[in-house]
């Protein structure tokens, strides 16, 4: 999401009002809709360059090394390295804002997200019953068993004898305080302290946009928020 683009304001603004009175929920998936028509009417090209000289970096660093093919290399390099360093989106995307350290080394930035998606793979699981699991759908199953009995209860007995000697350590006014409504302002807070780039929320939102543009959607959200912690309704 490019936040830096002032078209980017106005086409999520157009969008939220668009839907009106509308869910919070419909209005979230309009706005991602414009938003991903928008980013890729507009820098569309942007990716398919990144992709095309990234595949020609490839083959060159395959090739033997002579003058004419070393002149070449550094060609590409600087034209990648050129749209690297001036696309907000690869800090993004990497979760990690190399930007700020000023690095121009554009086989550094290439290779560590090659890197990075290697490690980050997970070629294979040991299942409880000690069998390998190399297959995408066993390793999700082994994972899901895993937490499923993680939370699940035992069906353990309650024991009251075990409450009735459990003093009250709250006062009055502590408990008062525990149990009082959210306020808007506890909302805005939470929202400020997460950080702008960390992973996405099941609306598929970064908490940048709603830092960014909280003048626009803060009072609906704020809403949405406060019904679902007052149990009025469910996300």
């Amino acid at each position: 999401m490019r936040v830096t683009e002032e078209t980017c304001s106005m086409v999520i603004e157009q969008a939220w009002s668009q839907h009106g009175g509308g869910q919070i929920l419909d209005k979230m998936n309009l706005v991602a809709g414009k938003l991903k028509a928008w980013e890729r009417e507009k820098f569309g090209y942007v990716w398919r360059s990144i992709v095309e000289l990234g595949k020609e970096l490839d083959a060159i660093q395959r090739q033997d090394v002579f003058d004419q093919v070393m002149q070449r290399r550094s060609v590409v390099e600087e034209k990648l390295d050129a749209i690297l360093q001036r696309e907000i989106m690869w800090s993004q995307c990497s979760r990690v804002n190399w930007l700020q350290y000023s690095d121009r080394n554009t086989t550094f930035f290439h290779q560590f997200a090659k890197h990075r998606g290697k490690v980050n793979k997970i070629e294979g699981i040991l299942g409880e019953d000690n069998r390998w699991r190399t297959r995408q759908e066993e390793i999700g199953c082994v994972f899901l068993n895993y937490f499923r009995q993680l939370f699940t209860t035992g069906g353990g007995g309650f024991n009251q004898d075990i409450f009735d000697v459990v003093f009250c350590r709250f006062s009055a006014d502590q408990a008062l305080f525990l149990t009082r409504d959210y306020t808007r302002g506890e909302i805005e807070s939470a929202l400020k302290d997460i950080g702008s780039m960390k992973a996405l929320g099941p609306d598929g939102m970064p908490p940048l946009f709603y830092q960014k543009y909280w003048t626009v959607v803060g009072i609906e959200v704020v809403e949405a928020c406060l019904s679902v912690l007052k149990g009025q309704s469910r996300v």
